[in-house]
């Protein structure tokens, strides 16, 4: 089985509503990247680069298929690509993510066997919380999101802060409590200081931290990505636990928050980490230094299965993200996965590789990528 061709597919799909923090017209990009072969099978996966820069996934997938054209899958997954000063992280290593996940799926439907099997033979009851309450919602609409994160039976729900005045985000934040305490679930709340700005630090916003760390499971990106210090010192002073990673790119990025003590929970995402073979790295840096792992998801349902299957190998994975605001392009994907995202509820845990079935052709006809689209803040 060697490699034939390397594509990647952008394309604008509806999301949410035109309101939503950071999308153009209420649209989302999501970039799907297909590796073919010689002998005919197709795999897929996905860049989480790609809701946020699009245009700069395929000239990189140009570079990369340069490099892997004429090879076997099956002798790539566990090598790392070499370009000096490049590939060890950053955007390339970021958009290398769909394509090692697209290679997962091939060998997977070379061997007729889901992903999960052919990362361990164990299999792992991991825990789903929704994610939903945008950052600019009403406490009307995070109602609504919780009742349903309880009808789907998930664990707990994620709500985000840090638009909105601080007076009103209490007001939600309390709300959200009261709810998901009748409910039993827990409550986690994002503060995306990855992407507002000027974000929080520990000298002038640790009020706010403080007035909420009780309510909360966990507090995510409650700083910068780059404030390395400010995680410190709140990880210290164990009021919250603390959760980052989505923002992370590559072994090395990991490694400094998980040796220096940043994080009580890291998020790895398959998407955007460097793939299904650098999450493994991750993962066991982790486990080495006892931190607990949530798997983060926000894409379409290439970006669930392929951190679902992550999750379904490894004990050490303790939660599964599942957006509640689904792109549009999900209804056009077929999978064995329901929307509870949890293999206990699946139709057929056999199916090969992700799972999934797609069309590219029928994607591009009704989600054709619109430029200027882009996520903006």
């Amino acid at each position: 089985m060697k490699i034939k061709e390397i594509e990647c597919h952008n394309f604008s799909s509806s999301f949410a509503s035109k309101k939503s923090f950071g999308t153009t017209h209420g649209l989302k990009n999501i970039s799907l990247i297909v590796v073919k072969t010689e002998c005919g099978l197709k795999g897929i996966g996905e860049a989480y680069a790609g809701i946020y820069v699009p245009e700069l996934i395929s000239p990189i997938i140009n570079e990369i298929k340069q490099l892997l054209i004429g090879k076997n899958p099956e002798k790539i997954i566990n090598k790392k690509i070499h370009i000096p000063f490049v590939s060890r992280h950053g955007i390339f290593k970021s958009i290398y993510s769909g394509v090692d996940i697209a290679l997962w799926d091939l060998i997977g439907r070379k061997y007729q066997k889901p992903i999960h099997e052919l990362l361990s033979v164990k299999k792992n009851n991991y825990k789903i919380y929704s994610s939903g309450g945008l950052v600019n919602s009403s406490i009307k609409e995070l109602s609504n999101e919780i009742f349903l994160a309880k009808k789907m039976e998930h664990s707990g729900f994620k709500m985000r802060i840090g638009k909105k005045k601080w007076s009103i985000d209490v007001q939600r934040i309390n709300f959200a409590t009261k709810l998901a305490k009748k409910f039993n679930i827990k409550l986690m709340a994002d503060s995306i200081m990855g992407t507002i700005n000027p974000s929080w630090s520990i000298k002038k916003d640790f009020f706010k931290i403080k007035k909420i760390a009780k309510k909360i499971f966990w507090l995510e990106e409650p700083f910068h990505p780059d404030c390395y210090e400010d995680y410190k010192i709140l990880v210290k002073k164990k009021i919250v636990k603390v959760a980052t990673g989505e923002a992370l790119v590559g072994e090395l990025e990991y490694k400094s928050y998980l040796y220096n003590g940043l994080c009580n929970i890291i998020q790895i995402d398959v998407t955007s980490c460097g793939g299904i073979s650098e999450a493994i790295k991750i993962l066991n840096v982790a486990k080495k230094n006892n931190i607990k792992i949530a798997m983060h998801v926000w894409g379409s349902k290439i970006a669930s299965a392929a951190n679902s299957h992550f999750a379904y190998a490894f004990p050490e994975v303790e939660w599964l993200e599942y957006p509640i605001h689904q792109p549009g392009i999900n209804k056009f994907i077929s999978s064995s996965f329901v929307n509870y995202l949890h293999f206990k509820h699946q139709k057929n845990t056999r199916s090969p590789g992700l799972g999934v079935n797609f069309n590219i052709s029928k994607l591009r006809s009704v989600f054709k990528y619109i430029h200027g689209s882009s996520y903006k803040i």
